[in-house]
């Protein structure tokens, strides 16, 4: 006789409002042509709401760091791309389940990103840091809720396991 016993866990967090947490994400980079850079975030986060439907998430990125070489002008460049997150204030919606379904202020973090976007540009060298052929225009159009709820579901984020279900048996 053969038993097979297969499980599996669904993750759907229990939040109340007002809890707030602190977590430490790691993510390695790697450009084509150099040594991998290790960036840590610390992220606070709040839950402002909840209902029975699901939760309201206040995000601050407070702190990054990189052990990118000075020397190396790409881990640099990688480097200052993820130390300008700092201070960028994201509110997301989920649902009973924990799953980010909505960015709920959109405008304001387009804003932050903008400001973070110049500051980088101007710590690369300015205007002639951007590749040819694209503009700070052309990289902002690409700013939108689709793609930054994306970006949530393919992150080292602690919410991309929220809502889904895992095998573990």
């Amino acid at each position: 006789m053969v038993l097979t016993i297969s499980a599996q866990t669904k993750i759907a967090p229990k939040m109340k409002k007002g809890m707030k947490k602190v977590y430490v994400t790691e993510c390695t980079i790697k450009a084509l042509s150099e040594d991998p850079v290790k960036v840590s975030f610390e992220t606070k986060y709040e839950v402002t709401d909840a209902t029975s439907d699901g939760y309201v998430l206040d995000l601050l990125i407070c702190d990054v760091k990189s052990d990118a070489k000075s020397n190396n002008l790409e881990s640099r460049m990688y480097s200052l791309a993820t130390e300008v997150l700092k201070d960028i204030h994201t509110t997301y919606a989920t649902d009973k389940d924990g799953k980010v379904t909505k960015l709920l202020n959109m405008e304001e973090v387009k804003k932050q990103a903008s400001k973070a976007l110049e500051k980088l540009i101007a710590k690369l060298g300015g205007s002639d840091s951007i590749p040819e052929g694209t503009s700070v225009e052309s990289i902002k159009s690409d700013w939108n809720e689709e793609a930054m709820l994306e970006s949530v579901q393919l992150s080292t984020s602690p919410l991309v396991l929220n809502g889904k279900t895992i095998s573990n048996g």
